[in-house]
């Protein structure tokens, strides 16, 4: 683990990943990395399989290929490919030397400038995909009508915008991380030397701006967007019996999606905003006046807890999806159930054989019964 005020390297991009040192007094060095290894072991698991657990059900079942259940594929895609290269390489820098990369040579340096910058542009594409869901929320709550309001063609555009949007976000990336080989070995780090006469101050404005406008501004327009949808939900009335019963299973439908896509926003502010506060103290309360020995031990500790609170979000969105989407729910079910039959038909072999013969009875007497009713029409 390396010191917690090494932000000159990998703090600008909010993934310092191992730079706070919890081998401080309060936390025993083996513990720390023990504790830490199981957090990856866990966050990578649970994140693979869920978020291809999600891409799968919305492959499998045609009625679940609407413009959200596309905007939340692509953020299951963003949580995955986020947890593989941040995991990894945390694993290894944890097991290794700060800032490890074991790749040298052309080929070690386009790796590294390549997983940093896919690494945050993961992120930024998974709250961008909520801002298109908002829209198409917004657009559903205005056309109650129409059942799927965005066509697929324009669908894919929004896709393409959140990426897009994204790449030129962290553009950045691909010119400042660099890498060099020191007395460990070869690291892969953040630095604007070369570039600017300030590289304390372009890595400030580099920080303030990425978190600005890929997670702060597109949080609040979400947010509004969903304040918005749920006041016209509440103050809409339809008169009309008959029109009224289907507006109001329309609105139950919306009224569901939304409470699962607040959830879902929810659970991003609450596991992304700890981690970005405490990068903000760290930067321009130590960092920035070059006080980076007087940082508390306790506020390495939470730095370093905050993020794989951060990381855990891409494991907590694909339970939101299946514990508040039914649709979700019955497409997991129907993957599981087959793998889970075999095995349940072992365990209880004399179970089964008794259902089936009370199938073959049921299906003896019901062909009696039809040839009775036979008979008596004759």
């Amino acid at each position: 683990m390396s010191n917690a005020t090494d932000i000159s390297s990998n703090q600008t991009n909010f993934r310092n990943d191992s730079d706070f040192n919890v081998s401080c007094s309060l936390v025993n060095r083996t513990t720390a990395e023990i504790c830490e290894a199981i957090a990856c072991c866990f966050i990578f698991l649970t994140a693979t399989f869920g978020n291809t657990m999600v891409v799968i059900v919305v492959y499998k079942e045609r009625r679940m290929r609407t413009t959200v259940n596309f905007l939340i594929v692509n953020m299951a895609l963003s949580d995955f490919l986020c947890s593989m290269l941040v995991i990894s390489r945390i694993l290894t820098q944890l097991y290794t030397y700060p800032e490890a990369w074991l790749i040298t040579g052309t080929a070690g340096l386009a790796f590294c400038k390549a997983v940093h910058f896919f690494q945050d542009v993961t992120v930024a594409v998974s709250l961008l995909s909520l801002l298109m869901i908002a829209v198409e929320r917004y657009y559903a709550i205005s056309c109650p009508v129409v059942a799927d309001p965005i066509p697929r063609k324009r669908c894919a555009l929004m896709i393409a915008f959140t990426w897009l949007v994204a790449f030129l976000m962290y553009g950045t990336h691909l010119f400042t991380f660099k890498l060099s080989i020191e007395d460990e070995g070869p690291i892969c780090h953040q630095s604007w030397k070369r570039m600017v006469d300030d590289p304390v101050k372009a890595r400030e404005i580099e920080f303030v701006s990425h978190t600005v406008l890929s997670l702060i501004v597109p949080f609040i327009v979400v947010t509004a967007f969903y304040s918005t949808i749920l006041i016209r939900i509440r103050r809409s009335s339809v008169p009309g019996e008959a029109s009224s019963r289907v507006r109001m299973q329309q609105q139950k439908r919306n009224r569901n999606v939304l409470h699962m896509l607040l959830a879902v926003v929810i659970a991003f502010g609450v596991c992304w905003f700890p981690f970005i506060v405490c990068n903000y103290v760290l930067m321009f309360v130590w960092v920035s006046k070059n006080r980076r020995q007087d940082i508390p031990c306790g506020l390495e500790i939470f730095g370093e807890w905050a993020m794989y609170l951060a990381y855990l979000n891409s494991s907590v969105n694909p339970v939101i999806y299946f514990v508040f989407c039914e649709n979700y729910r019955k497409g997991l079910t129907k993957l599981i159930l087959p793998c889970l039959s075999p095995f349940r038909s072992k365990q209880h072999p004399a179970r089964s054989k008794d259902i089936v013969e009370i199938e073959m009875q049921f299906q003896d007497q019901n062909r009696r019964s039809r040839r009775r009713l036979l008979r008596d029409q004759r």
